[in-house]
């Protein structure tokens, strides 16, 4: 793992891609953060093109990587990144095989050691912890010392919870609460002083 870990942000569930465009563009002009996840709910396939046709410019704009959701047919179609597994609708190898080597696959294992590792056998380019709490803690502390798969911890991360994690993580997703931060850049300073940046 990394000696300082690096901030990942996800978007809302629902946004409207222009404001969050402007938002995420000041976010980034922090040079703090390492890639960028949309994370829709329940949106059609326009909605998600959409909200990539925004975001993607700027995310690349920074040189910084953008991610989608449990939609990898959208990756290659789009030029996004890669994709984050939440749900195990496809299988690691055969997301490989179909999306190329440069693709970056995440997925999420929750807190469940065994499917942590399965994930990390199976070629994920790094898998998601959480919510925060003390199991996640655990898995983290035993990840960092164990595996070399990079972890990224999620779920419920103020400031405050993030710090102890990123001695173990080595990427870290703020609380979706930043995008309604009155000073998301500010906000997200905060989670880089955590971290130790």
């Amino acid at each position: 793992m990394t000696e300082t870990a690096r901030l990942c942000l996800t978007t809302p569930e629902r946004f409207e891609p222009e404001s969050l465009a402007l938002v995420l563009a000041r976010l980034l002009d922090t040079g703090l953060v390492a890639s960028v996840r949309i994370a829709l709910a329940e949106a059609d396939e326009a909605a998600w093109i959409h909200a990539a046709n925004h975001l993607m410019p700027v995310a690349h704009g920074a040189d910084v990587p953008c991610l989608v959701t449990d939609r990898p047919e959208l990756v290659g179609r789009l030029g996004l990144d890669g994709v984050h597994l939440a749900a195990r609708t496809s299988s690691l190898g055969a997301l490989r095989k179909s999306l190329g080597r440069e693709a970056i696959l995440g997925a999420e294992a929750g807190t469940s050691r065994h499917l942590a590792m399965s994930l990390a056998e199976a070629g994920a380019d790094y898998v998601a912890v959480g919510p925060a709490g003390a199991e996640a803690a655990d898995l983290l502390a035993w990840w960092s010392e164990m595996i070399e798969t990079p972890s990224l911890v999620e779920g419920g991360l103020s400031p405050e919870a993030a710090a102890p994690l990123a001695a173990m993580a080595d990427f870290v997703a703020p609380d979706l609460a930043l995008w309604k931060a009155e000073d998301p850049a500010a906000h997200l300073a905060l989670y880089a002083a955590a971290l130790g940046d």
